[in-house]
């Protein structure tokens, strides 16, 4: 399910691109005009490719214990007690940590570079046994929603959706 999502946003960002692209560069009916040199072409490769970027979401797990009452991202945020009980979910877990430890409760392959590893997030797991009614891909049965907020700044940050066997 992971994969589905990752190659829909993909191939969404990918369009983008092109229709971006594309309307940034229309003619302007001087096409035959000589290109200045700030318009050079740029090639894929004449740049190299930063394999280790500074995470735009610092490093905070020093505030972990000490203000904690702080975060933005709380239980009662985020969880909706009355909408769990209508869909009969079970709140599995509701807890602090840092993303490094979240990459590590999910299995997840895609790991955030733009999000430190000591980067302190609040981790929720829901379990809806009779299923959830996702928007676009419908009734997932039986289904762990798994979510990942930003402590700090409440902002949700991304999670996945699978089904329990």
């Amino acid at each position: 399910m992971n994969r589905k999502i990752l190659s829909l946003s993909l191939a969404f960002v990918l369009v983008g691109s092109v229709g971006a692209y594309a309307f940034a560069f229309q003619g302007d009916g001087n096409e035959d005009a000589v290109t200045p040199k700030a318009y050079a072409e740029v090639k894929a490769d004449s740049k190299p490719l930063d394999k280790n970027p500074e995470p735009i979401l610092k490093g905070n797990a020093d505030k972990l214990a000490v203000h904690s009452q702080s975060f933005k991202a709380t239980k009662s945020g985020v969880l909706d007690d009355k909408y769990l009980e209508e869909h009969n979910a079970e709140v599995k877990l509701t807890e602090y940590m840092t993303y490094e430890q979240f990459v590590k409760l999910t299995g997840d392959d895609a790991v955030s570079t733009e999000i430190a590893k000591d980067r302190v997030v609040l981790a929720v797991q829901v379990y809806y046994p009779n299923g959830l009614e996702h928007p676009r891909f419908g009734l997932i049965q039986n289904c762990l929603a798994t979510g990942m907020y930003d402590a700090e700044t409440g902002e949700y940050l991304g999670g996945s959706f699978q089904t329990m066997k």
